[in-house]
């Protein structure tokens, strides 16, 4: 099978959201593709005609939805701006690692599953001791 035109796939190494979407979506290979305004006019090769404003992002089923992939429309700077992140060396700090941690979509749904928030674990971690 051919790919689409303007069909392309971004690596997520790390669990990641997208601006607009309040999922946590976790890292993997997913299929990006332009979408089209319908307005450009044929022959047109300006810079604002060939980067689209925003893109159609195929997400995975996961565990909250199983067997029912979605796709989604984001603004194209929201997902450059994942991409970013993502790229951005593994964290060093302890504040860092939290944050990675919480952002993970296993445990965010052991999370939820138990009735514990974001919130309690980080008051939790702020009463231990420092070592």
């Amino acid at each position: 099978m051919q790919p689409r035109p303007g069909m392309t796939s971004v690596t997520f190494t790390r669990a990641f959201q997208l601006g607009g979407l309040k999922a946590v979506l976790p890292a993997g290979v997913y299929s990006v593709e332009a979408e089209t305004s319908g307005n450009a006019v044929h022959g047109d090769t300006s810079l604002a005609n060939r980067v689209p404003a925003s893109v159609l992002i195929h997400l995975h089923s996961t565990l909250d939805n199983p067997g029912q992939p979605q796709t989604v429309s984001v603004p194209r700077a929201a997902l450059d701006a994942a991409l970013a992140r993502d790229r951005l060396p593994a964290p060093t700090s302890p504040q860092q690692n939290l944050d990675d941690m919480l952002m993970d979509p296993t445990i965010r749904l052991v999370m939820a599953s138990d009735g514990v928030s974001e919130a309690s674990i980080r008051d939790m971690i702020l009463q231990l001791p420092k070592r």
